[in-house]
C-alpha cells in the first residue's frame, strides 16, 4: 500500500490509504566535548520570523528498547492484526472500540495517546509507520547496534560521527556555546563529531563537584586549562559553559499557556528543563532526550489503565503533551522527532509480549509539521519468517526531510546522512 507523499491533514481524503564522553569532572551534568564562551549578541534560540530559512530547534526523542508501533498506532482495519495479537490466551491488541479515531481508513491511536490527540486534530502531528532501517544498511535485532545505526545513519565501525553532529558541523545557523545538548549524563552517538556538544542532565545543577568550595574549584581548574593544547581548550571551554548555564535564572522561565508538567513523570521533568533551556536564548539548535522501557517481551496487557503497555504509552504522551502546550506558537520553530531503534514482532509471544522486530513507527510534532500519515504500509500484515512488520520506509528519508525543510541544511543533507540520498520528500514537513 503506497500512501501519497503530499501533505495530509486529519481530514484527508480516505483514499490516502487503501484499507564520550571523556572522563567527567562536571557533576550532575557530565562534561562532554568542548564548548566556547557565549559570544555577546548571540541571537535567541528561536529563528527570526523575518528569516524563515534559519532552522528549527530539533528535539530528538528516542524511545529506547524497541517501541511497539503496532500498539501506539494500531492498524485497526486489518483483521490479521487481531488474529496475530490474540493467541494462546493472550490479547495485546488495541480494539477499534477503544482506539482513538483519527479519520484514517487503516490506523487509529492507542487510547493512552489521548494527551497528544489535540495535536493530531490541529494538524501538527505526522506519523510514518513501517519505518526502520533497510536490510541493506542493517537487519540487526540488537538494541545497541540498531541504536548506533539510527544515531549515526551507519554502522559504528564505518561511521564515527552522528547525524546531529554532522548537521551542527555544517549548519549555517549554529552559534554560541550550547548548540547541541544531550539531556543526560552521556553524550549521544547522534551528536558525535560536533566538538562543542554537551551532556547536561540537570540545568539547575551544572557545575563542578567533589570540592568543598565550587567557586574556588572552578578558579583553580581554570588556571590549569590555559594554553593552546586540545586538553586545555576542552577544559576551558567546558568551564566557560558552566559559567554560562549557571548564570541563567531558569526558575523564572516558567511554563506558558497553562502547561503543567507532572513531576512524577520523568520525561515531563526533562522536557520542562528543555523548554527552559530553549527559552534561555543560548543558541540551542538540537537536543537529544530519551525515554526507555520499551523492550516489551512479556505482559503487555490490554489497552486500559494499569496495564503495562498502556502505562508506557501514557508516560510518553503525558510527558510530551505539556511541552508542546508550553511552547505553543513557538513550535513553529521547534520540531519534535520521535524515533525508536526498531519495532516489535506482529504476533504475541508465549509470555504475552512481543520480541525484537523490524518496522516501527516514527512521529513528528510541531507547527512546522503537516499532520497526517505518510509513506508506505503493507497491504497485508502477516507473521513472516521472523514475525516482523516489514520495513517499507527508510528512517533516513524522514531525517532528510527534517534536515532540509525544518533545519534549513538541505544543501548538506547527503553529508549529514552519511551518504544517503533521499528519493524525495514525503511531505510531512513544511518549508521554512
Amino acid at each position: 500500500m503506497t500512501a501519497p507523499t503530499q501533505a495530509r491533514t486529519p481530514n484527508a481524503d480516505p483514499a490516502l490509504a487503501t484499507r564520550m564522553t571523556r572522563r567527567a569532572f562536571v557533576g550532575g551534568a557530565a562534561a562532554a566535548t568542548t564548548v566556547v564562551t557565549l559570544a555577546s549578541g548571540t541571537r535567541l534560540a528561536f529563528a527570526d520570523p523575518a528569516e524563515p530559512a534559519k532552522g528549527d530547534v530539533l528535539v530528538y526523542l528516542f524511545l529506547r528498547g524497541g517501541a511497539d508501533g503496532l500498539s501506539i498506532v494500531p492498524p485497526v482495519a486489518y483483521p490479521s492484526y487481531y488474529s496475530l495479537r490474540i493467541q494462546d490466551g493472550f490479547d495485546i491488541s488495541v480494539p477499534e472500540s477503544l482506539a482513538l479515531p483519527i479519520d484514517h481508513p487503516v490506523f487509529a491511536l492507542h487510547p493512552a495517546m489521548a494527551p497528544l490527540l489535540p495535536y493530531w486534530d490541529a494538524g501538527e502531528m505526522a506519523i510514518v509507520h513501517a519505518a526502520g532501517s533497510p536490510a541493506t544498511l542493517t537487519a540487526t535485532r540488537s538494541h545497541f547496534e540498531a541504536e548506533e545505526v539510527w544515531e549515526r545513519c551507519g554502522l559504528r565501525t564505518t561511521t564515527a560521527t552522528g547525524w546531529l553532529g554532522r548537521h551542527l558541523q555544517t549548519s549555517p545557523d549554529v552559534s554560541g556555546s550550547l548548540a547541541g545538548v544531550a539531556h543526560e549524563q552521556r553524550l549521544w552517538a547522534a551528536l558525535a563529531g560536533y566538538n562543542k556538544a554537551l551532556a547536561i542532565s540537570n540545568i539547575y545543577n551544572f557545575d563542578v563537584f567533589g570540592f568543598a568550595n565550587r567557586g574556588a574549584a572552578r578558579t583553580a581548574l581554570s588556571s590549569m586549562h590555559v594554553g593552546g593544547g586540545s586538553v586545555q581548550r576542552e577544559g576551558a571551554d567546558t568551564l566557560a559553559a558552566i559559567t554560562t548555564v549557571s548564570s541563567i535564572d531558569f526558575g523564572s522561565l516558567t511554563p506558558q499557556n497553562g502547561a503543567v508538567y507532572d513531576s512524577g513523570n520523568g520525561l515531563a521533568r526533562e522536557l520542562d528543563q528543555i523548554a527552559r533551556l530553549i527559552r534561555a536564548g543560548l543558541g540551542l539548535r538540537a537536543v537529544a532526550v530519551d525515554l526507555g522501557g520499551w523492550d516489551t517481551h512479556d505482559n503487555m496487557g490490554t489497552p486500559v489503565p494499569g496495564q503495562s503497555m498502556y502505562e508506557r504509552i501514557s508516560r510518553f504522551a503525558s510527558g510530551l503533551a505539556p511541552f508542546l502546550r508550553d511552547l505553543g506558537d513557538d513550535t513553529s520553530e521547534v520540531t519534535v522527532l520521535v524515533v525508536s531503534e526498531f519495532g516489535r514482532t506482529i504476533n504475541v509471544n508465549g509470555n504475552g509480549g512481543t520480541d525484537h522486530g523490524r518496522g516501527g513507527v516514527m512521529m513528528a510534532f510541531g507547527k512546522g509539521i503537516n499532520g497526517g500519515v505518510y509513506g508506505d504500509f503493507p497491504e497485508v500484515i502477516e507473521d513472516g519468517p521472523e514475525g516482523d512488520l516489514e520495513v517499507q520506509n527508510d528512517f533516513r528519508r524522514v531525517y532528510a526531510e527534517i534536515v532540509d525543510r525544518r533545519l534549513g541544511n538541505g544543501v548538506n543533507a547527503t553529508y549529514v546522512l552519511a551518504g544517503y540520498t533521499s528519493p524525495g520528500h514525503l511531505g510531512l514537513a513544511k518549508v521554512g
